[in-house]
Formats: C-alpha cells, structure tokens, sequence
C-alpha cells in the first residue's frame, strides 16, 4: 500500500481508497484465500462504481428531474454556440 502512495504523493487521497480494497480482497499466502472469503463465504468482488465510474454519474442523473435535465441540456447547447 506503502508502494501505491509513494508513487504519486498528491493524489493519495483518491488512490487510498483503492489500495485498501486491493489489500483485503488480495490472497493471503499463510490462509490460502484473501481475509474477504472466510468473513463473508463468497470470493470479494469490485464495486461496479470503482471500475466504472461513468455508472455513478450516470445513476445520479437519472434521479434528477426532467426540468433539471431540460436546463442542463439548455447550458449546453449554449456552451455549442459560443
């Protein structure tokens, strides 16, 4: 983990997130299995929100209202014409 905060010092607070997730779903040589599959009985599996990224921003605008989605697409078009 050490390793992956090193490497880039100014964006530890956006990879500290991932390098614990590796460390826990990662196998663990002494039991055979990561430390995820005893607690839980099911191998671990990545946050579909962690590798796809687009989906969260994507299930945050479809709770937005039809107004708010006319406005945004409105900013836009003039954000086009400039």
């Amino acid at each position: 983990m050490k390793r992956k905060m090193d490497i880039n010092q100014r964006k530890w607070h956006k990879k500290v997130r991932n390098a614990l997730w590796n460390n826990w779903i990662r196998m663990k040589k002494a039991i055979g299995t990561s430390l995820y599959k005893p607690i839980y009985c099911k191998e671990a599996r990545i946050p579909l929100s962690l590798e796809f990224p687009s989906l969260e921003l994507a299930k945050q605008l479809e709770f937005e209202d039809a107004d708010q989605r006319q406005f945004k697409m409105e900013e836009l078009v003039e954000l086009e014409e400039l």
